[in-house]
């Protein structure tokens, strides 16, 4: 995948939604669409690359994306993937990626994901290879989705491995792992 050396000419397609801001825009040189985020401070963008860099590590399928150092602070520019979200698949579709997705649970504990659904089952996307990715990791790490810090909450014990299979910690997460 080829990023453009510069963000300033690409066209906004539209908002995707969410709580920082995440909008599609394209790449008028070579018609590419990425989705572009700033987050919600500089600290919390850098967290979510960190924790993308830490899932490729592990080898959990996330878009591919870039960083641009802008006059306004850090942009990611990331892969868009063609895909449904968890909640708009089929009964036998949904069950097929949930053993894909909960194989990397560990990764999702240990990163603390604690948005690794999302709220609407929307977090992570199926291609129609029945590839899953996770898409917004912006609640990874030190941050929580919307770019408040864990504080005390991220700590060094990978408390996620219970609390996200616990439906009264987080019912998102405890549906799927």
């Amino acid at each position: 995948l080829a990023f453009p050396k510069d963000i300033g000419d690409l066209k906004p397609i539209k908002k995707l939604g969410g709580s920082t801001g995440a909008e599609l825009v394209e790449d008028p040189q070579t018609g590419k669409q990425f989705v572009m985020k700033r987050g919600s401070s500089a600290q919390h963008l850098r967290e979510e690359i960190n924790a993308d860099k830490a899932y490729q590590a592990l080898g959990v399928s996330v878009p591919k994306f870039r960083l641009y150092e802008t006059d306004d602070g850090p942009v990611k520019l990331a892969e868009f993937i063609e895909g449904k979200p968890l909640s708009a698949l089929s009964k036998a579709d949904q069950q097929k990626a949930l053993k894909k997705i909960q194989k990397d649970f560990v990764a999702d504990a240990l990163l603390g994901n604690w948005d690794v659904v999302g709220l609407q089952k929307d977090n992570i996307l199926i291609d129609p290879k029945g590839k899953v990715y996770r898409i917004d990791n912006g609640g990874s790490l030190r941050y929580r989705a919307q770019g408040e810090p864990k504080r005390e909450a991220w700590n060094d014990y990978p408390q996620e491995l219970w609390s996200m299979r616990d439906r009264s910690i987080n019912s998102q997460a405890a549906d799927v792992f």
